[in-house]
């Protein structure tokens, strides 16, 4: 492994023990609980003086990719994220359960990308799709 591998390795391991929480990614009845760091995404921004106009907003959750891996039990396997998948996180603060669906954004309708030229993270692009009381 080399310095560069090791280096990323690191801060990854760090991202995801300082400043992610725990989140649910569902696909249908399967569902496994991973560490996200919240993060966004904006494509079509233009520019008119003073203006900025947005045309597209994905709120992303950043996964390091050792911990996409449905269990054993349930088919296993490593989670590739496909459309309309659920990332659900219940935020402590407000008490209110957050439902986001996997959607393609931007010109190339991507719907995740690796983070890193190593590939140990995940950048997944979701829309809010509820919000409850908890």
């Amino acid at each position: 492994m080399s310095m560069l591998s090791r280096g990323q390795a690191h801060l990854a391991s760090r991202m995801a023990s300082k400043v992610s929480r725990s989140v649910t990614y569902k696909r249908g009845a399967l569902e496994v609980t991973v560490n996200a760091t919240f993060g966004r995404t904006e494509w079509g921004v233009e520019r008119e003086g003073d203006r900025v106009n947005i045309a597209s907003e994905s709120r992303d959750f950043v996964i390091n990719t050792d911990e996409l891996f449905w269990d054993a039990v349930d088919g296993g396997g490593e989670i590739r994220p496909e459309r309309l998948d659920q990332i659900i996180d219940v935020d402590a603060t407000t008490g209110k359960t957050i439902t986001f669906e996997v959607m393609p954004f931007g010109p190339t309708r991507q719907m995740w990308r690796y983070s890193g030229s190593q590939r140990q993270r995940i950048r997944i692009h979701t829309k809010q799709v509820s919000e409850v009381e908890t």
